[in-house]
């Protein structure tokens, strides 16, 4: 099985303790792609959703729980794409700025 590290804020405001943790892959839904993350970045709007910035809109999104995973500006492959993604496919480039999913 192959796994995704995931750079996590266990707690509100607490910056100082991150850790990474490795999961299961997972599968892109409907209206998703996976994408290998190349580089990233922990930028001021993942301090400031550290610090419960935009929780309840963020949550809608499914990316506003903690822990959070930061570094949501991040470029990289895509690997799968889920039903209805067009003109998408595995092996495209790909960058996102924004809250993803978890």
């Amino acid at each position: 099985m192959s796994t995704a590290t995931k750079l996590l804020c266990l707690r509100p405001a607490d910056l100082i303790q991150l850790e990474t943790q490795k999961t299961a892959m997972p599968r892109p839904g409907k209206g998703e792609v996976l994408v290998r993350v190349e580089a990233t970045s922990v930028n001021p709007i993942d301090v400031k959703r550290a610090k419960g910035y935009g929780r309840r809109l963020l949550s809608l999104k499914g990316a506003g729980k903690f822990p959070l995973v930061l570094g949501n500006d991040f470029a990289g492959e895509i690997v799968s794409v889920g039903a209805g993604i067009s003109p998408w496919r595995p092996g495209d480039r790909s960058y996102e700025q924004g809250a993803s999913t978890n």
